[in-house]
């Protein structure tokens, strides 16, 4: 199989990192996942970005033309597929960071020691809250 980049280790510290609807990551180690399926999603719906093989990725951008039409503009990106509801667009690793200006590709949450804090303290009483409720039924 040839190799691809990996956007869980290129990009993963910054940005949210989605699986194909259709790869089931249940049961997988994180360092087994398979980087063919990893994506990485605008900040509206039906921007999507994926791995194409290289260092090439491809972004599919539906009903959005202008936006299209703004990334286009950018020296390396390159039409692949235009369809009438969205377009296809290739290009190298190095217009990255061009190319997420346009599409603001959703970042992780940058939480305070503090706020991190209090969510995982939040999710630990919810969990042993649920186990009680559990343990009256039959």
């Amino acid at each position: 199989m040839t190799e691809c980049v990996n956007l869980r280790s290129e990009y993963g510290c910054v940005y949210q990192i989605f699986f194909d609807r259709a790869y089931d990551t249940k049961g997988v180690h994180s360092r087994n996942l398979d980087p063919w399926m990893m994506t990485l999603r605008g900040a509206g719906k039906g921007v999507e970005l994926y791995p194409n093989g290289g260092t090439s990725l491809r972004v599919d951008i539906d009903h959005r033309t202008p936006t299209a039409n703004k990334l286009l503009k950018i020296d390396g990106v390159e039409l692949v597929c235009d369809a009438d509801d969205g377009k296809t667009l290739e290009f190298d690793v190095e217009q990255f960071e061009a190319v997420d200006e346009i599409l603001k590709f959703r970042r992780r949450p940058n939480l305070s020691p503090e706020v991190r804090t209090a969510k995982a303290d939040l999710a630990r009483s919810l969990r042993s809250n649920r186990g009680e409720s559990n343990q009256g039924r039959a």
